[in-house]
């Protein structure tokens, strides 16, 4: 990737970091209508002062706008690893709470058959020895 070419993922980056149309940084540097269109398309390339007013604007070093490390498409990946690190921790939480939302199940489950079971046996129990209970 040439200089120019990171300049221009740079700038185009660093404006929508800021949240600035292309139309509002043109104003904010005192160019003409559609000049960053053309800087961020490649048709033009700005001069050194327009590049100062640009880093200016944009609260960065104009160093910035050159340096290849700063180029989005890095920072995106950057975000994939994070989102996929962030997506492994929810999925690795998930499990758990549904490992522990099975063992409450189990548990209620076992709990519900020794209910029946004794409720069964009480049945069968004053069933065939229905006066037990009295003599007790």
């Amino acid at each position: 990737m040439s200089l120019q070419e990171i300049f221009f993922d740079n700038l185009k980056f660093f404006r929508k970091q800021k949240k600035l149309t292309q139309m509002e940084l043109t104003l904010a540097i005192d160019k003409g209508y559609n000049y960053i269109n053309g800087v961020e398309q490649g048709k033009l390339f700005p001069s050194v002062e327009v590049i100062e007013k640009l880093a200016e604007v944009l609260e960065i070093s104009p160093a910035a706008l050159f340096d290849e490390n700063s180029i989005a498409k890095n920072i995106i990946k950057l975000n994939i690893v994070l989102n996929r690190n962030f997506s492994l921790k929810a999925i690795k939480l998930l499990a758990l709470k549904t490992v522990k939302v099975s063992h409450l199940l189990l548990l209620q489950l076992k709990y519900f058959i020794f209910c029946i079971r004794n409720s069964v046996f009480k049945f069968f129990y004053r069933l065939f020895f229905p006066f037990y209970h009295i003599c007790d």
